[in-house]
């Protein structure tokens, strides 16, 4: 037998003793020896190298890690509201805003459709920019602990200028004194986007107007709308990694047939209250 081959037999027995004797103990395994056995034990395109570029400081935990920090000082955080594992944003110790989501346990393949569709939402200038990953091992090894850091939207600066106005889909009343031809695209705008999200509430849409800083590039063409300097842009958030069914039934209800708590999903309805908050 070929020494590759045996070693590489001596370092599975090795890496199987140890989950039997300890099943729970995944995170105290040699990582070396995982390291050296995952790359042949897992499918290529379930590995998370792609991902390590996305890591802070080479660490998995690096991110995670620059949070549990942050969380020490209240003032620097603030909820943005959702589920139990929702959003928050932090202010980082260069000054610069950020929105991260921690998922407390999440299979690794998810992991990589969050990572994978929020870099397809920029690409298309539909989405926040995705700063930075933390992917950390749980007792389950099927499962993840999971940080994504991303760009906060609302922050007084962005990539394309001043930011002079952002909310969500139910703040729409702070866009009444813009242009109509804007409120209008904007409207239509966010409407289209919501239909592809898997959870499509007004609240997992936002608005922004950027001032244009002089010479600034401007974002994939398409995704804006443009009214002299400024800029009109609507967003995703509250990635998932899974695809929304724009033609699923609850969407195309009767509105008097649809029940209160489910008005919010109800195409028809959204179309209503956008219209009259955008007093359009």
């Amino acid at each position: 037998m070929k020494r590759r081959s045996l070693s590489k037999i001596l370092l599975i027995t090795q890496l199987m003793t140890h989950w039997v004797i300890s099943p729970w103990a995944q995170a105290q395994c040699n990582p070396s020896i995982f390291f050296s056995l995952r790359r042949s034990l897992i499918p290529k395109e379930l590995l998370p190298e792609p991902l390590e570029k996305l890591y802070l400081n080479h660490k998995p935990s690096g991110w995670a890690e620059v949070i549990q920090t942050a969380k020490k000082d209240p003032k620097l955080l603030l909820d943005l509201g959702g589920n139990k594992e929702g959003a928050q944003s932090l202010v980082l110790a260069d000054g610069t805003s950020v929105v991260f989501k921690e998922f407390s346990s999440i299979p690794f393949l998810n992991c990589k459709k969050i990572v994978l569709q929020l870099q397809k939402w920029e690409r298309q200038g539909v989405g926040p920019r995705l700063i930075g990953i933390s992917i950390q091992h749980t007792p389950d090894p099927n499962e993840r602990r999971f940080t994504l850091v991303m760009e906060n939207l609302f922050a007084d600066e962005n990539a394309y200028g001043k930011n002079l106005l952002s909310g969500d889909g139910v703040e729409l009343r702070l866009l009444r004194k813009e242009p109509q031809e804007a409120r209008l695209w904007l409207k239509n705008r966010m409407l289209s986007l919501l239909a592809t999200h898997p959870d499509p509430h007004p609240k997992n849409i936002v608005f922004r107007v950027t001032q244009l800083k002089q010479k600034a590039l401007k974002p994939p063409k398409g995704s804006f709308f443009q009214w002299g300097d400024k800029i009109y842009q609507g967003f995703l958030v509250d990635p998932s990694g899974s695809e929304g069914n724009p033609q699923h039934s609850l969407f195309h209800t009767e509105i008097e047939e649809t029940p209160q708590p489910l008005l919010q999903y109800n195409h028809k309805w959204k179309n209503l209250f956008f219209t009259k908050e955008l007093d359009l």
